[in-house]
């Protein structure tokens, strides 16, 4: 049976996992300003969990939050499909991590990186279809 722990905004629930030996993922959901329940995709960890509930709230706060944008969140694919998508998605969550956060200067370093020395090799490729053989 799956965990919930209740917060002051929204909930996350621990997922257990149908793998034997696999970690269990967590997946928040949080009652929008609508009246309706909106759930997230599911996160490896509790604390990446915890920060997008954090940002969801904050734009409620200011007013950036809507029911469209809300609805698309969870239409999105749990992992994205190219090697560009993967590494953006790979900044994002580093930056919004509770615990020592990537710092916005260095997230720029990164994307300068990727912009110059790996996007134009493995961009548009998907992250499944990268081997050891592709990087030579």
């Amino acid at each position: 049976m799956a965990k919930r722990r209740k917060r002051q905004f929204g909930e996350i629930q621990e997922l257990e996992s149908r793998i034997q030996g696999s970690p269990p993922r967590y997946r928040a959901r949080y009652m929008g300003p609508d009246g309706r329940r909106y759930s997230a995709p599911t996160f490896e960890t509790f604390g990446m969990a915890e920060a997008w509930l954090k940002n969801v709230q904050a734009e409620i706060r200011l007013g950036l939050w809507s029911s469209e944008t809300a609805s698309r969140q969870r239409a999105k694919k749990t992992t994205p499909r190219s090697f560009s998508e993967f590494a953006e998605a790979c900044i994002v969550n580093r930056m919004n991590r509770p615990v020592k956060p990537l710092r916005a200067s260095t997230a720029e370093n990164y994307r300068k990186q990727l912009r110059l020395e790996l996007l134009p090799a493995f961009g548009d490729k998907r992250v499944d279809e990268i081997t050891e053989g592709t990087c030579s």
